[in-house]
């Protein structure tokens, strides 16, 4: 805000608290609203401005969380399959009589199974 703007508000609000004794008149000339008027328009663009980059910064945060979410709906998925084939690995090698490594021999286990499949993922991807 200008000086001049400043001025006139403090004018304006002067007459205004100003009492009416003895047949006192407020005068207020027709540039003081009209720069009253400026200055609400001015604060009106400059609010609209600032909506629309707060709305701007919303849609990028609410974007990112929306790829997050999907990201994480995908690694879940992905941890789920891999625990799926290990449960369905070792029963069948059980129940088949199947040691999968000599080097464990009966004590390779599910959590063995998803930690190689993990491994390999991880390979995959790089």
């Amino acid at each position: 805000m200008t000086d001049e703007q400043g001025e006139t508000l403090y004018r304006l609000k002067m007459s205004i608290d100003t009492p009416l004794n003895g047949g006192s008149t407020i005068i207020v000339d027709k540039e003081d609203i009209e720069t009253v008027l400026n200055i609400l328009k001015q604060n009106s663009a400059e609010i609209a401005e600032k909506s629309a980059e707060i709305e701007k910064y919303k849609d990028l945060y609410n974007k990112a969380l929306e790829d997050l979410a999907k990201t994480n709906r995908k690694n879940i998925e992905n941890k789920m399959q891999i625990d799926l084939m290990a449960e369905r690995i070792e029963w069948l090698c059980k129940s088949n009589g199947i040691l999968l490594d000599k080097e464990h021999d009966e004590n390779f286990i599910q959590q063995d199974i998803k930690q190689y499949f993990e491994r390999k993922a991880r390979e995959w991807l790089k």
